[in-house]
């Protein structure tokens, strides 16, 4: 069994899920390792939501959250969820290009 570790980041988060943040490939699951939001502006970032498209259904795991002026969210939520192939993570954000997010994943082959 092959275990590879890799991290997505996406910068300055859009206001509508577009370019998914991480899609699991054909032949393998994913762990999440560490899931990470920071809030890179002054003001608060609102709206902040991370979706997961699993076997065709859409299911909001951190729905709307805001998050404070220069803070960081851990999205403890994420952290240690296995999925599988072809699974989907979107992630965007009310308040346009305030919130970077980065996720980290141990895939399994």
């Amino acid at each position: 069994m092959a275990v590879e570790l890799i991290s997505r980041e996406i910068e300055q988060l859009a206001v509508t899920p577009g370019t998914p943040v991480f899609t699991v490939p054909g032949s393998t699951t994913a762990q999440i390792v560490s899931a990470v939001a920071v809030n890179i502006d002054t003001a608060n970032a609102t709206g902040f939501t991370v979706q997961i498209n699993s076997g065709g259904g859409l299911t909001n795991y951190i729905p709307n959250r805001t998050i404070p002026a220069g803070k960081t969210d851990l999205c403890p939520e994420l952290v240690g969820m296995v999925l599988e192939k072809t699974d989907i993570i979107h992630a965007f954000a009310e308040t346009a290009d305030d919130i970077n997010f980065k996720v980290g994943f141990k895939l399994i082959a």
